[in-house]
């Protein structure tokens, strides 16, 4: 999944017109992002890579690049 795979997830989650996030949108402010889009997010991930994101760690991102940053430390660790 490249970031801008993810971005356009993003996007599709939060129901969002393409192309409207980059890296320093917040998620505090984006219309309908809720704990449920967080989960979808987190499910996303896992069905994507296999693999499953800290709750905790996607709950405390304040920004796209955040969760960006959380999945590429993902595939680095499958990487190293």
């Amino acid at each position: 999944m490249t970031k801008q795979q993810l971005l356009r997830e993003l996007e599709i989650l939060a129901k969002a017109a393409p192309g409207s996030f980059d890296e320093n949108t917040r998620i505090e402010g984006l219309e309908g992002w809720d704990s449920l889009k967080t989960m979808e997010f987190r499910l996303l991930v896992e069905e994507e890579l296999g693999r499953d994101l800290d709750g905790l760690k996607v709950e405390r991102a304040r920004t796209i690049s955040d969760l960006t940053i959380l999945v590429e430390d993902l595939l680095e660790a499958d990487h190293p």
